[in-house]
């Protein structure tokens, strides 16, 4: 039995309407003055009034920072602190996508510590304490809850992350009521990110454990088997917040385990298009998942056994194709079976990708098929 740690956020929350009791999770922590993490799509669905009528009702003094956007920036990270520090905040509640929580979490050390950013991104490198720190998803995809990593866009324009353990909430609060504002496109790309995340956990070459693969599994039945249901039009309560579960234990999972190539070949597609993370991975996942198939049968082929009795007594083989075959079938019913030419991408732009992906080393390291410049160029062109 190889050597392991495993560490995740130390209350988890999953209840229909929960937002309702967020006075009680702040007051919890002995929090008295709290700033609101969000971005405008969260304000404009109704969710941070939620939020604000309940904390106001309990005395609780709150600051709100709205202006979270994709592919959140340093800028965004220190205008939130800002207010944090010029209101004597004693915590933080992330409210919305990965984008705002991960805003949330980076702030909640830097109000807490006064470090920067360049001083923090990378591995273990957060000292000192954070603010208290309370996070809510309205998607169910990046698991961001629940991981201990934030992903910001440095000033240079490359992605950077925070990884630390610090940064595991004290509280995730998963309300499924949240998620039914969805736009349909962002329900899917972010259910295809939380799928990624389960597949990358369970095939990570160095910190995989039994812990990781148990969620994976678990994570990977739910999402695999409610993601078009909850997509599709209609108040499907029971596949959403088998989603949004699915997307939480998916985290717990690639926050121990890591994940790999395909969010190493999708990062670069984020910074130079400028593609939402759910749609880079989207893009991503078939062409790689075939890139991994000979070397990763005996993993994708566990997958496959577990999650479809028809394959439950084949050869990994067998059982990997099915699982391949199930993942394209679900791109196509979402209409993400799509090509990196339809989204602005050009032939020429294929070496400067492969070579941005090719440096992801860390993610890289991870992938069960080693993979050289001239198989990020093919794999590229693949998906061209």
């Amino acid at each position: 039995m190889k050597n392991f740690t495993f560490c995740t956020t130390k209350t988890i929350v999953n209840e229909k309407g929960g937002v309702s009791r967020i006075a009680e999770f702040a007051s919890g922590l002995n929090c008295t003055r709290v700033l609101v993490v969000t971005d405008k799509g969260v304000v404009a669905a109704g969710h941070y009034d939620k939020l604000a009528q309940r904390l106001s009702a309990a005395n609780i003094k709150f600051f709100s920072y709205q202006d979270v956007g994709p592919d959140p920036s340093e800028q965004m990270v220190y205008s939130a602190t800002e207010i944090a520090t010029r209101n004597a905040i004693d915590c933080v509640v992330g409210i919305g996508g990965g984008s705002a929580l991960d805003v949330a979490k980076a702030a909640s050390v830097i109000a807490k510590t006064k470090i920067r950013l360049d001083e923090i991104f990378g591995i273990e490198k957060v000292a000192g304490t954070r603010l208290p720190l309370i996070l809510i998803p309205t998607t169910a995809g990046t698991g961001s809850e629940v991981t201990y990593s934030s992903v910001i866009t440095a000033a240079d324009g490359k992605k950077k992350v925070v990884i630390s353990n610090k940064l595991y909430a004290d509280v995730a609060l998963l309300d499924v009521e949240l998620t039914s504002t969805m736009p349909t496109f962002v329900a899917a790309t972010t259910g295809i990110d939380a799928i990624v995340h389960a597949i990358e956990a369970y095939t990570s070459v160095n910190k995989k454990n039994p812990i990781s693969d148990m969620l994976a599994i678990e994570a990977l039945r739910l999402l695999i088997g409610n993601i078009e249901q909850a997509v599709s039009e209609g108040d499907h309560w029971e596949s959403k917040s088998k989603m949004l579960l699915g997307a939480m234990l998916a985290g717990q999972a690639f926050s121990n385990a890591s994940v790999s190539s395909i969010h190493g070949f999708a990062y670069p597609m984020g910074e130079m298009f400028h593609l939402s993370h759910g749609l880079s991975n989207a893009l991503m996942l078939s062409p790689i998942l075939k890139f991994n198939a000979p070397a990763a049968a005996r993993e994708y082929g566990a997958i496959g056994k577990n999650l479809f009795k028809e394959v439950s007594g084949d050869s990994d083989e067998n059982a990997t194709a099915f699982l391949i075959r199930k993942i394209d079938r679900i791109l196509a019913s979402l209409n993400l079976d799509k090509k990196l030419r339809d989204f602005g991408v050009k032939d020429q732009n294929v070496e400067d990708l492969a070579k941005a992906a090719f440096s992801q080393e860390r993610l890289n390291l991870n992938n069960p098929r080693k993979i050289g410049l001239d198989d990020a160029r093919a794999i590229y062109q693949s998906a061209f």
